[in-house]
């Protein structure tokens, strides 16, 4: 017992702020469960972590990709939207946006520094570069 308690002591004298890897694991917390949804979502509850991480990407990128803004429940209605005929604009507008994306970062990659263009610079580049082929 005598040699448990310095270790106590030692584990309780972490000086802040320190860096996260050297914090100690909180033994009691890495057995708990999930608190359970307390809004229900359309999406099944596994699939609720990585909407999140996906709106969370979208809401951060948004004036890069030239998306408007949306909130959670949009995205989740969007994501739930199970007609065809007409198409969710929501989606459509993900959509295009992050292709634009991949065609502006290979157009402006292309023999060049990556370096970041407005979508109306690039395009026109694009068009110049067809114009003298």
């Amino acid at each position: 017992e005598v040699e448990q308690k310095p270790q106590k002591a030692k584990a309780k004298k972490v000086k802040y702020p320190v860096e996260d890897l050297e914090v100690p694991p909180d033994i009691k917390s890495m057995f708990l469960k999930k608190p359970s949804l307390r809004q229900t979502f359309n999406v099944p509850q596994e699939c609720v972590g990585t909407m999140l991480a996906i709106w969370n990407f979208l809401i951060i990128f948004g004036r890069s990709l030239f998306l408007s803004f949306c909130t959670l429940d949009d995205f989740e209605l969007s994501l739930c939207h199970n007609v065809a005929s007409p198409r969710c604009n929501l989606v459509v507008e993900m959509h295009v946006a992050l292709l634009n994306a991949i065609i502006r970062d290979k157009w402006i990659s292309k023999g060049k520094n990556r370096q970041i263009v407005p979508l109306k610079v690039a395009v026109k580049s694009n068009m110049d570069n067809e114009e003298e082929d």
